[in-house]
């Protein structure tokens, strides 16, 4: 007999709704830390720019857009690697909490 496990539709609107407010309380401390980084290291700034450009982002280290823009990027780069590796954690519960 083969045993299955009920799949649960997951709510996209709760999902959706959890992950920008994840994004909301992450981005002040990291958009800070981003402006201290682009003061304090020139070449920091200048990988960035260079970065920025080909990910759709326009590179204008002045812009409140472009600080904006890249904080939301790494964020959500970070959520997405944290739901990959839980969802890994599943499927291997071996792996380090």
């Amino acid at each position: 007999m083969t045993e299955h496990l009920d799949l649960v539709v997951p709510d996209a609107d709760f999902f959706v709704g959890r992950l920008t407010r994840a994004v909301d309380i992450l981005k002040p401390a990291i958009k800070q830390a981003l402006q201290t980084k682009l003061g304090m290291d020139p070449g920091f700034a200048q990988e960035l720019e260079a970065w920025a450009t080909p990910q759709g982002i326009p590179a204008d280290l002045r812009s409140p857009d472009f600080a904006e823009a890249v904080v939301r990027q790494a964020i959500y780069r970070l959520l997405g690697k944290i739901i990959f590796y839980q969802s890994l954690r599943r499927a291997l519960p071996g792996l380090p909490r």
